[in-house]
């Protein structure tokens, strides 16, 4: 905390305001109950703190990640390109479309991936497209 004074008051104002309301709100709306937050165990205390820090920046690039994803879908849909959404692991998006059409909806991902954050960070995300014939390959 010393090389980055901000991080300690941002923590503690996050289990703070945690701590009176019983949950965490991230950027996008997303709430996360912490059960625990004013538990009088200090382990169970301490663990939920970090769960509210935490859920903060991963709340709210989980949402991002599903938003991107349906602008994805969507720009593919205009073009009249099939992609399905299959799933999201972590910073991973993962679809599938016709092998005629990686090219293109590669394409559509790098676009959609430059968009700023609605939320008016300032923070541009890129998303780098990846293809494989399965999971494996990518």
């Amino acid at each position: 905390f010393k090389m980055y004074p901000g991080l300690n008051k941002w923590f503690k104002g996050i289990t703070g305001k945690c701590s009176k309301e019983g949950f965490v709100r991230s950027i996008y709306g997303s709430i996360k109950y912490i059960s625990g937050i004013n538990s009088n165990n200090y382990y169970t205390r301490y663990t939920s703190g970090n769960q509210a820090v935490n859920f903060d920046p991963q709340g709210t690039a989980s949402t991002y990640l599903m938003m991107r994803f349906m602008d994805i879908v969507d720009a593919c849909d205009e073009e009249g390109i099939e992609f399905r959404p299959l799933i999201s692991i972590h910073d991973a998006l993962y679809g599938e479309c016709k092998p005629e059409h990686v090219d293109r909806v590669c394409s559509i991902i790098e676009t959609v991936g430059v968009k700023k954050d609605e939320s008016n960070l300032g923070v541009p995300m890129k998303l780098e497209p990846k293809f494989g014939d399965s999971f494996a390959d990518v």
